[in-house]
């Protein structure tokens, strides 16, 4: 190691930087890794700068590595910008000792951070928000089944958090990751803890009801000045990001990673309806702020076709300066993630009750196109037939509407049922006991509920467009009807009610039917992400 000048040996540089040094120096395989990294001084690290200015790394690379070996975070943009001017103007020794005497160096939290040693290339699969969440639906229910799979096949991945007040990525320890890819409807996923650990938590739950978020995120940052955290040192990685990102401070530390450092990168689309229709939504923002991740990923599996189709129209509008990434598609799962739910479930159709159960599944959101199913319900129902009508999802936005009539037609006496929040048993008990399901949505990137019925040998009458004709073509067991016409979806509920030849046919249809399982389709996803071979489309020529 080079001897420190005198003013070298005035600038006081944390262990927790060396430290940082030492595993980074062996990732982008400099030297090993040196367990008496200690010995490490101001010279070494402007040799390291000069090395890579040598190796011919671009400027914004350096910059966002040299970021995280002082202070021990994830740069953004707006910091990568401040250090070019000096980068450039100043020696390497000069430049580091700006940094070091900087206040965010000497007040932050960078003396207590240290870098993991995982080999570099492994599988990072950012579960951020799926995380936060206790619930199973929508991009969740697709998220846990995914990292269940994995699990399940020993498949090479690692679980990753992004901590935006840390401003880093951190592994999700081995109790929360067994709770989200196990999930049983625990209710909030509760990760081990230390004493030390429930007594803070427990202040900060008191602080988020006095407060809210700023203040427990001050409080989370003197937290993070007492203890050495771990966090993980994102260089040469595969990272797989299945969720949809758009928070904002998210987005400022990803899209940095994903545009300076020379890990690949792949990102799993559910739909583009945000842009297509935006009367759906109450706000579009956050999915705007998501489109700008298009402009890094390399590679994008869709989860249709039809949201394929949609992704390739978007990405002439976007402003690339890699090449245009690799875009497939690879269908969703049909199976549950807890199959032995399946073994208390009732027969198809025999819900212990004489009359039929035509249920639908899906969040309460406008689009999901509740309203129109109800009034097909309540129009079926007022011309004579009995059957009892049971709507199951959580609570989306822009539903006022459906509530009201819903509420309206219970207390004249129509049979109609809503279930909230129902558990994955009750789900699959539903589908169980249902003769048929009804699932006329007006735009979707896939529509599970339809193929997590017909597999199960339930028919379903869907939407006769995009996506959702897609999936029942391939599938069978369907009945496909305009969603924009009551008329019409009242006509095909009447058809399998009065017709039970109709409804046994697609009964049959429905059992003789196959489709990929979550199993087939975490395997097809981790291939693409991990650039090895696979098949985009794992369905059988007989679907």
């Amino acid at each position: 190691m080079q001897t420190p000048t005198s003013d070298e040996a005035t600038l006081e540089i944390s262990k927790a930087m060396k430290q940082r040094f030492s595993v980074m120096l062996h990732v982008i395989k400099m030297v090993e890794f040196a367990e008496d990294y200690e010995q490490y001084e101001l010279g070494d690290f402007a040799e390291f700068i000069r090395q890579l200015k040598q190796e011919r790394f671009p400027l914004k690379k350096i910059l966002f590595l040299v970021h995280q070996l002082v202070f021990g975070q994830l740069p953004t943009f707006s910091d990568i910008e401040s250090h070019t001017l000096y980068f450039e103007n100043d020696t390497e020794e000069d430049f580091l000792k700006r940094l070091i005497s900087s206040p965010e160096y000497q007040a932050g939290p960078q003396a207590h951070i240290e870098y993991e040693t995982q080999p570099s290339g492994s599988l990072l699969v950012d579960v951020s928000h799926t995380l936060r969440l206790a619930y199973n639906s929508g991009i969740q229910r697709v998220v846990r089944s995914l990292c269940h799979n994995l699990s399940g096949a020993h498949q090479t991945h690692q679980l990753v958090e992004l901590d935006v007040v840390q401003r880093n990525y951190v592994a999700v320890n081995e109790q929360a990751a067994d709770q989200l890819t196990n999930w049983e409807d625990l209710g909030t996923p509760k990760p081990s803890k230390t004493s030390t650990k429930r007594l803070t938590d427990r202040i900060k739950r008191r602080l988020s009801k006095l407060a809210g978020r700023r203040i427990r995120e001050r409080f989370q940052k003197i937290v993070n000045t007492l203890v050495t955290k771990k966090v993980l040192f994102v260089w040469e990685n595969q990272l797989l990001l299945p969720e949809l990102v758009a928070d904002a401070r998210s987005l400022e530390l990803l899209i940095p990673v994903l545009a300076h450092t020379p890990s690949s990168s792949s990102m799993i689309v559910f739909d583009m309806i945000s842009i297509k229709s935006p009367e759906y939504f109450v706000s579009v923002e956050g999915f705007v702020r998501y489109l700008s991740l298009f402009k890094h990923v390399d590679r994008i599996s869709c989860i249709s076709k039809a949201v394929e189709a949609d992704v390739r129209q978007f990405m002439p509008l976007t402003e690339r300066e890699k090449p245009s990434p690799i875009i497939e598609t690879h269908y969703l799962g049909g199976d549950f993630v807890v199959p032995r739910a399946e073994q208390e479930a009732e027969a198809p159709g025999d819900s212990g009750d004489a009359k039929p159960l035509v249920l639908t599944v899906g969040s309460i959101e406008i689009r999901k196109n509740h309203r129109q199913i109800l009034r097909a319900m309540v129009s079926v129902q007022r011309a004579g037939y009995s059957f009892k009508a049971v709507f199951a999802g959580n609570p989306g936005w822009l539903n006022e509407g459906f509530l009201r009539e819903l509420d309206h037609f219970q207390k004249q006496g129509f049979d109609i049922e809503l279930r909230r929040s129902v558990s994955e048993q009750e789900l699959v008990s539903l589908y169980q006991q249902a003769s048929f399901t009804v699932y006329c949505s007006l735009a979707e990137g896939f529509g599970l509920p339809v193929v997590e019925s017909v597999v199960r040998g339930v028919p379903c009458i869907t939407s006769n467009r995009g996506c959702m004709k897609e999936i029942a073509e391939k599938l069978g067991g369907c009945l496909l009807a305009d969603p924009t016409s009551v008329e019409e979806m009242s006509s095909a509920i009447e058809v399998l009610l009065k017709n039970p030849a109709d409804l046994t046919a697609l009964k049959e249809q429905a059992s003789g039917s196959s489709w990929t399982t979550w199993s087939e389709y975490a395997e097809a996803v981790y291939q693409f992400a991990t650039h090895t071979k696979y098949t985009p489309e794992l369905i059988s020529d007989a679907a």
